[in-house]
């Protein structure tokens, strides 16, 4: 009952920040804040602070692969601060690294075409062409950096993670 009741706060969570993100391009704080929090705590109570499975130490270590790879991509200018966070928070609620790992897969692949359409959108495909050639050739970009609204990705990347692995028949931390 307890996995099933985080299933439904991590894709609550995931659907306001992919709204939010959507529209402001901009996850807000407090959000990644409350589902990190939650997060944990339905890890304490499932697993208790550092039993097997998911347990408040598996969140956690969770919760920091999502802060490290990220702040990674953040670094060399790949995502913003709130994707980062909302990264962590994901670690968080999903309690478990190695479905985080999925999640982030299955995202990384999503985000793919969502940020060529993003770019098109904005620039046209001339621009993006353009844009793309520039990228390859140089270092470094002369061109306003595009937003890509990441927290849709994350979303549907969490939705095909699980998709996946109920297609395969493994067990899903969440559910």
């Amino acid at each position: 009952m307890l996995a099933t009741a985080q299933g439904v706060w991590l894709f609550a969570i995931l659907f306001a920040a992919a709204a939010a993100d959507w529209r402001e391009r901009q996850v807000p704080r407090w959000l990644c804040l409350l589902g990190a929090a939650g997060g944990l705590g339905f890890c304490l109570l499932r697993g208790g602070a550092w039993g097997g499975g998911v347990s408040l130490l598996s969140g956690l270590s969770a919760c920091g692969v999502g802060l490290g790879l990220f702040l990674l991509l953040q670094r060399f200018g790949g995502m913003g601060g709130s994707e980062t966070r909302l990264a962590a928070a994901l670690g968080a609620m999903t309690g478990e690294w190695r479905f985080l790992l999925w999640c982030l897969f299955w995202a990384a692949l999503a985000g793919l075409p969502l940020a060529a359409a993003t770019l098109v959108a904005k620039e046209g495909v001339g621009e993006t062409l353009r844009r793309c050639g520039r990228a390859l050739l140089s270092r470094r970009s002369t061109a306003a950096p595009v937003t890509v609204p990441y927290a849709v990705a994350l979303l549907a990347g969490t939705l095909a993670a699980v998709f996946w692995l109920v297609a395969e028949g493994k067990k899903i931390p969440v559910f």
